[in-house]
């Protein structure tokens, strides 16, 4: 399964189809810069008194098991 996710991700990559935002599963994409995003926007939605909202997903184990 890791190889045909391999060859999957290479296609994507070569075709520049993920969003350079897009960090999570690619080779040289760490987690500091999108983190730095988060902070400075919370920070900046307290100084101006609005609200933040955001999601975030764990997928690792989205398909670990089936009901």
């Amino acid at each position: 399964m890791g190889n045909i996710v391999g060859q999957i991700v290479a296609v994507w990559e070569v075709d520049n189809i993920l969003a350079d935002r897009q960090n999570g599963f690619r080779k040289n994409k760490g987690c500091e810069e999108p983190m730095l995003q988060v902070l400075n926007t919370l920070e900046e939605a307290e100084e101006a008194g609005t609200e933040f909202q955001g999601s975030s997903w764990d997928i690792k184990r989205a398909f670990a098991s089936v009901s």
